[in-house]
């Protein structure tokens, strides 16, 4: 048996019940939206994570990858590449590739 799979419907087998509801399956398009990152979630695969308030009243995220994985069923491939220098995403069709 796996540890783990592609959908949403096979989460990490070793999780238990209250981690597994805070574990979703993130798609690569949707780990590099803003909103996500803004949340600390910046891995493609599976994603564990929790929203807290601290004793000062500060809404908190935790994100935690837990399975990094880049060939997910059904999802649609990236729409743009994020430059490792600017950390800006550009769309695939603004990018130039010189073989």
């Amino acid at each position: 048996m796996p540890l783990w799979g592609k959908t949403d419907a096979e989460k990490p087998t070793w999780l238990d019940d209250e981690d597994a509801a805070e574990t979703d399956l993130i798609e690569e398009a949707v780990a590099q939206e803003e909103a996500q990152q803004i949340k600390g979630v910046k891995t493609p695969g599976w994603n564990q994570y929790q929203t807290y308030t601290d004793c000062d009243g500060v809404v908190r995220h935790k994100s935690e990858s837990l399975v990094a994985l880049t060939d997910i069923p059904g999802a649609p491939l990236a729409p743009f590449i994020v430059s490792k220098k600017t950390k800006k995403s550009k769309p695939v069709s603004d990018v130039e590739v010189n073989v």
